[in-house]
């Protein structure tokens, strides 16, 4: 009934300000005692409706229940809402947390992948590095440096660590060219005679 009271009232306002628009835009005159009038039915109208809103609504006490229980009702279904908030969030660092676990265990497997590959390439090269150092020491005696004891002894040693210096107290490093002509022989631990 309020709604059609309104509807009413909403029509009768656009007719008032429609005729009152008429008159103006054709220089007529319009009474005061009109425009009065729709004035004090627009003002008293929109008095009855502020003081409709503001009255207090008595409600029964199974219509006070029902309100309750959809309050409650809407209460836990927010407190659900949160709760799945928050377990997507969690979701969501975890899933932030791997993909960056996985970019750092990629990123070393990649540093691993480049490192090998780059010896692999290398690998040759120093081969042949390797190859021709040892032909040059094998050319050049005078390249090739071996142990001797500095107390009574005749062998010489390609290894500093050779058991046969273990009773040595002292020992010096010459080229193997000088042994030899010193006298010295191979330790025969280390292959000689």
């Amino acid at each position: 009934m309020f709604k059609f009271i309104i509807l009413i009232f909403i029509f009768v306002t656009s007719y008032f300000l429609y005729h009152t628009h008429q008159k103006f835009k054709l220089k007529q005159n319009i009474t005061i005692p009109a425009l009065i009038s729709g004035l004090l039915l627009i003002g008293g109208f929109t008095l009855g409706l502020i003081k409709k809103k503001n009255t207090p609504i008595n409600y029964t006490s199974s219509q006070l229940n029902l309100i309750k229980s959809s309050y409650q009702k809407e209460s836990k279904n927010n407190q659900r809402l949160k709760q799945k908030l928050k377990q997507l969030i969690n979701q969501e660092k975890l899933a932030v947390a791997a993909k960056e676990k996985a970019e750092i265990k990629y990123n070393e497997q990649k540093s691993q992948y480049e490192a090998k590959k780059e010896q692999d390439r290398l690998a040759p090269q120093q081969q042949k590095q390797n190859t021709e150092n040892n032909n040059q020491n094998a050319q050049d005696p005078q390249s090739i440096t071996v142990w001797i004891a500095l107390t009574n002894s005749t062998n010489y040693h390609y290894n500093s660590n050779c058991r046969g210096l273990n009773h040595v107290n002292s020992k010096m490093e010459v080229p193997e060219k000088q042994a030899l002509a010193q006298g010295y022989k191979l330790c025969k631990l280390e292959g000689g005679e």
